[in-house]
């Protein structure tokens, strides 16, 4: 059995979704963050990120550009042609696809800029964050809940959340990384 790993001493980068280069304000920049990834788990492990256009704004107006550093060397390209429309119109989809388990701890910047302005955002996160994250919540709601409300709450999630750490290290072992 592999020993308990504090939460707190797992470092993983933040879901950050702005900079503090960005000088003009969401609403202004026609485009913002709108919430957490979503990772797909069907065989595969996938990071979404969703963004909100504002009025009066249109998506061939920004470029999305994906940089991840791999054996140290990044890398950069442009996804622009993979942002994809959801089903509300103002909604848009940016997909990190099939990330195999040796880079769950990889930090994944997506950086949104204004094509005439030249003003751009990052968002800065990895597979290993948004477990981190429901970690981190649930071990907030375990905090303030009796134990008696404790016990209905579904762990299911927090306990892949740990499972999901575990695997990546093993990986990373396995791959001398």
């Amino acid at each position: 059995q592999p020993e308990e790993v504090l939460v707190e001493e797992v470092i993983l980068p933040a879901a950050e979704p702005m900079n503090e280069a960005a000088t003009l304000s969401e609403e202004d920049f026609g485009i913002a963050y709108a919430n957490a990834q979503v990772i797909n788990f069907d065989a595969r492990v996938d990071l979404t990120s969703y963004f909100t256009l504002y009025e009066g704004a249109s998506i061939s107006d920004y470029t999305f550009t994906l940089t991840y550093a791999k054996g140290g060397k990044p890398f950069t390209r442009d996804i622009s042609a993979e942002v994809k429309q959801e089903s509300n119109g103002n909604r848009y989809a940016v997909k990190i696809a099939d990330i195999p388990v040796a880079y769950w701890d990889f930090e994944y910047v997506i950086t949104v800029t204004q094509k005439d302005s030249g003003a751009s955002y990052e968002l800065r996160s990895s597979i290993l964050a948004w477990a981190k994250r429901c970690i981190t919540s649930y071990e907030t709601k375990a905090a303030t809940l009796s134990d008696e409300e404790l016990a209905q709450v579904n762990t299911a999630q927090v306990n892949m959340a740990k499972a999901m750490y575990y695997y990546n290290q093993a990986a990373n072992d396995y791959f001398d990384r």
